[in-house]
């Protein structure tokens, strides 16, 4: 038996010491500065530091390079990437580099990047999480299609590699897997964090990057997840470690209790290690690994070997002690029997004492008996004092709870009569206002009679268009009169009550009537309005939706939601967006999204896309076309000048 309490001790022992076998050959904390462990020094160092998971954290944009030296640190054999990513705002439709490796022919070896999915109707908005290797074919990737959208939060990604297998994990979970033999190729020059080559980035940001020689098993992937979700840890060594070139020396570790981890399947319980700064003390460099290195050899063969050792030793023990087993459990048998008759006297004997203790307490009852005749005149005269000052303190409650109650009616009437004031002033008021528009329908009334003086059409010219031009002729550009004009055509004209119908096609004719005055010569000098500028273009537009009848509304430059003017009418509120473009870019989707989405905002009946531009995407035109958005191209833009009567210098 000591033998195999001593074999369990060892075993106790060394379990914690395996658990830190895997050290990473690079790591960068990215904490403001581009230093990394070992002592590296970046290539190329073009990047941003944003707050991280720790402290800081990377961010590669578009055109920015960070890159470090490959050799003594990659292995091309088998390996693992370890890295935190939060995503920043929408991921655009194009890739979203992690790290990129470069071989000796600027070929990548190997790629680690987010990739936008299929948009197949069933996933409109998906990303791929791919690994790539070799001339760029996809080796291992997985659609995410919720997890990398517009999110507020870190996300733990880890890429494995090995001679016949490739992993992905996210979040300590294995998403994808393929197994298939792989070639890299040589190793050699440098490797990206963030971007490739400085052509494409990424937009989010990177922390606690880390590199490893070999492929980490699920296992110890899980623990690096739960370690990285948990917030900063306490280190779980407690004397500092000093990596040296000579064979590492025993250190004292103290293991932590594990917690468990909730995943999809089942509770899986895992033994916490200490996050990755946790093996940099004192910003000393770690050991570098080489082909004798342990952080380059997978230790599970060292658990295997332990296990075999450990079942051994006790079958053996076990068989030599198998008769002395059957002697020991025959002194058990006797020994229990004993205890038994020991125990039966002992309830024997209980018993008796119980026995006892009732008759000593069935004569303390009787003595306490005689005792209560003598004082209950005592005890009754006590009772009714106390039973009538509990009566006197119930009348003075009630009398103070009437008191309360009548504060209350009181103050309530106060408030009925306060509100029979306040009708009296509401009805006075209402009584005003249908005085004031009794008054002004009669006004109205008249307006209209003398309206209809000045239009005096004949039955034969009695149509839409003619009055329209009458109107014209009469009035102007006056908005006051248009809804006699509305009333007029309802009545006079088309004998209908759908002022809907009647607005738009005196609005339609009305138009007509402009167009025709105005001159062709205004059509050759759309260079002018190329020319200007964003700003210059959206003065232009507010001038012509003016002459248009419309009261505009302009919105700050900055931060305008994708509204860059406020038009209303009588039919209601349009928002518009201007785009200054060269007549041969088209205006794409992005900016249809952005005036779409400011609908409900501003209560808006219509929406509208003004450019320069002489087309619009495909993609644009869908989109307007589902959310009911109006897109005037460069064509449109001339009928709309026309109609506002905008020539050359006018």
């Amino acid at each position: 038996m000591k033998k195999i309490s001593w074999l369990c001790f060892i075993i106790i022992c060394i379990l914690p010491l395996t658990a830190y076998a895997e050290t990473p050959s690079f790591y960068c904390a990215f904490d403001g500065n581009y230093k990394c462990t070992p002592d590296i020094s970046p290539l190329e160092a073009k990047g941003a530091f944003k707050e991280g998971l720790y402290g800081k954290g990377l961010s590669v944009q578009d055109g920015a390079i960070v890159s470090y030296p490959a050799n003594h640190i990659f292995n091309i054999q088998s390996g693992t990437i370890s890295l935190w990513f939060k995503p920043e705002g929408t991921l655009v439709d194009e890739p979203h580099i992690l790290f990129h490796h470069q071989g000796p022919s600027n070929n990548a070896n190997l790629r680690f990047r987010i990739l936008p999915g299929s948009q197949n109707g069933q996933c409109n908005r998906c990303y791929e999480l791919a690994f790539f290797t070799g001339s760029g074919d996809v080796v291992v990737s997985k659609e995410l299609q919720s997890i990398l959208a517009p999110v507020r939060g870190w996300y733990h990604l880890v890429a494995t590699w090995s001679n016949t297998n490739l992993q992905l994990y996210l979040n300590g979970q294995l998403i994808s897997e393929k197994k298939q033999p792989i070639a890299i190729g040589s190793q050699d020059n440098k490797f990206f964090i963030g971007s490739d080559r400085g052509s494409v980035g990424t937009n989010g940001v990177i922390d606690e990057f880390a590199l490893y020689t070999t492929a980490l098993s699920s296992a110890q992937i899980k623990a690096l997840f739960t370690q990285g979700m948990s917030g900063p840890i306490q280190p779980a060594i407690k004397q500092d470690i000093k990596v040296e070139t000579s064979p590492p020396k025993t250190e004292t570790i103290q293991t932590p209790v594990p917690p468990t981890v909730e995943s999809k399947t089942e509770p899986v319980e895992i033994e916490q290690q200490p996050p990755l700064k946790q093996y940099i003390k004192q910003n000393q460099p770690l050991q570098k690994p080489t082909k004798e290195s342990p952080a380059s050899k997978n230790s599970s063969w060292i658990f295997a070997l332990l296990i075999v050792i450990v079942i051994g030793t006790i079958v053996i023990i076990f068989i030599k002690k198998s008769k002395k087993y059957a002697t020991s459990s025959e002194i058990l048998y006797r020994v229990t029997e004993e205890m038994k008759r020991e125990k039966q006297k002992w309830l024997a004997k209980g018993e008796e004492i119980h026995n006892k203790e009732q008759e000593l307490v069935s004569k303390e009852d009787e003595l306490h008996k005689r005792e209560q005749k003598k004082t209950i005149t005592e005890e009754e005269l006590r009772k009714m004092e106390e039973t009538f000052a509990t009566k006197r303190e119930e009348i003075r409650k009630k009398e103070q709870e009437w008191i309360a109650k009548g504060e209350l009616l009181r103050k309530k009437e106060q408030e009925m009569a306060e509100k029979e004031m306040e009708n009296q002033k509401k009805q006075e008021e209402r009584h005003k206002k249908e005085q004031e528009k009794t008054e002004k329908e009669v006004e109205n009334q008249k307006k209209y009679e003398e309206f209809k003086k000045k239009m005096n059409l004949s039955k034969n010219d009695c149509t839409i268009p003619a009055a329209a031009k009458k109107f014209k002729e009469a009035f102007g550009i006056s908005k006051e009169q248009l809804p006699h004009l509305y009333q007029y055509v309802m009545e006079e004209v088309l004998q209908t009550d759908n002022i809907e119908f009647v607005q738009k096609e005196v609005t339609r004719a009305l138009t007509k009537v402009d167009a025709e005055k105005v001159p062709e010569k205004f059509l050759t000098d759309m260079q002018e309005i190329d020319n200007m500028s964003g700003k210059e273009f959206e003065d232009f537009l507010e001038k012509m939706f003016t002459n248009l009848n419309y009261e505009v509304k302009r919105k700050k430059q900055t931060r305008d939601g994708g509204v860059d003017l406020i038009l209303e009418n009588e039919s209601g509120i349009t928002v518009v967006q201007a785009k200054h473009y060269k007549i041969t870019n088209p205006v794409g989707i992005d900016a249809v999204q952005a005036v779409a989405a400011n609908r409900r905002t501003h209560k808006a009946k219509k929406v509208m896309v003004v450019t320069t531009s002489s087309k619009f995407t495909i993609d644009a035109q869908k989109l307007a076309s589902s959310e009911e958005v109006e897109l005037v191209n460069r064509t449109g833009l001339k009928d709309l000048i026309r109609q506002a009567k905008l020539i050359k210098n006018g």
